[in-house]
């Protein structure tokens, strides 16, 4: 056996140990910056959007109120249209008073205080 066999196979194998070593540090740093790009972009959600308003009116496909939403300092109220347009459900707080109102026919059919 030559004396520069034993060296050559000792340099390659140390060779291949750097290699399996220099592919792993890729990984490592391929993953490290897939994880530091997924966090920066998770920073980058947009925050909840409130919208505030001191009515809100919901209309059907025809363009027709059937339901609003309204507040003032004294009043909170929510009402439920008919299909005709006339108010059929009204739930608001007066002034720190609760009340439920049921109408039909524009009449007033049932009111809890």
């Amino acid at each position: 056996m030559e004396p520069g066999t034993s060296e050559f196979a000792a340099v390659m194998n140390r060779l291949e140990r750097l290699e399996i070593q220099n592919r792993r540090f890729k990984q490592i740093g391929a993953l490290a910056l897939i994880l530091l790009g997924s966090v920066f972009l998770m920073g980058q959600a947009s925050p909840p959007r409130t919208v505030e308003a001191t009515r809100f009116v919901l209309k059907d496909a025809n363009g027709k109120s059937r339901t609003e939403w309204t507040a003032s300092p004294s009043v909170a109220a929510l009402i439920f249209d008919d299909a005709a347009g006339y108010a059929s459900l009204v739930l608001q707080v007066d002034d720190g008073n609760p009340s439920l109102i049921l109408y039909k026919d524009k009449k007033v059919l049932w009111k809890a205080p």
